[in-house]
């Protein structure tokens, strides 16, 4: 066991239209109890266009995030 701590993220994608859209990359943040923020990365989604009314899930994973970190935000 290495010690590290694994901070993992999933969650689905959803294209409500009745076209094509791309997936941009994925922004997310993790803020401290004031709302600042401590830590972020960018998540690749896994494929870069969503057919019409369909959907997709991601993951990703983070080692070593702050441990003061107390709320997650996701956007594109």
């Amino acid at each position: 066991e290495s010690g590290n701590e694994l901070f993992a993220v999933s969650g689905r994608i959803v294209n409500p239209t009745s076209e094509e859209q791309k997936i941009p990359d994925i922004q997310a943040e993790l803020r401290d109890a004031k709302g600042q923020l401590v830590y972020g990365w960018t998540i690749t989604p896994p494929q870069r266009t969503l057919e019409a009314r369909g959907s997709i899930e991601f993951n990703a994973a983070e080692v070593n995030v702050p441990r003061n970190a107390l709320r997650l935000t996701i956007s594109f």
